[in-house]
């Protein structure tokens, strides 16, 4: 979803504005707004936070919340959860993939929106992209195709998440 004023701005005013709400994304001049988390969401995205950061100091897991990152100059996105392995993101902004990327939906989330998405960090290298839906208790992963799942797995470390 577009800013209400369709405004372009550049790259650099898009990092020294304080938005109202959730941190918009950023594509081509243009500021995208995000959903409102709502409860399921929270809920869901303190219990990731938890589970990644339980497994820091033994699997070398760092997990951020909310982290804006660029994909490609005129491309930002914030990631509901991202997860850094083996060390920690450099830098403000990480221009990095993360190894895991979950994004959670809302109820104002368009799955076709959220599927782009989850293949943009597909593109850009993060090699398990996740997504939750609290609401109907379902797991997707973005591999060679969108799926449903019973479980997410990862390789090295070793993840299993039910």
């Amino acid at each position: 979803m577009s800013s209400p004023n369709n405004r372009k701005i550049r790259e650099q005013e898009y990092l020294s504005t304080n938005h109202p709400g959730p941190e918009p994304e950023y594509l081509d001049g243009e500021v995208l707004e995000r959903s409102l988390p709502d409860s399921e969401h929270s809920k869901t995205q303190t219990e990731l936070a938890w589970f990644f950061r339980t497994r820091r100091d033994t699997q070398n897991l760092f997990c951020r919340t909310e982290l804006r990152m660029k994909i490609h100059s005129g491309r930002w996105v914030v990631a509901d959860v991202a997860v850094f392995h083996p060390d920690e993101p450099s830098g403000r902004y990480p221009v990095e993939p993360p190894l895991i990327v979950v994004e959670i939906l809302t109820e104002d989330d368009r799955m076709g929106d959220m599927i782009d998405k989850l293949q943009e960090y597909r593109q850009w290298g993060v090699p398990y992209v996740w997504l939750a839906d609290p609401k109907h208790q379902a797991l997707y992963v973005m591999d060679e195709e969108f799926r449903q799942v019973h479980h997410w797995e990862a390789e090295e470390p070793s993840i299993r998440l039910t």
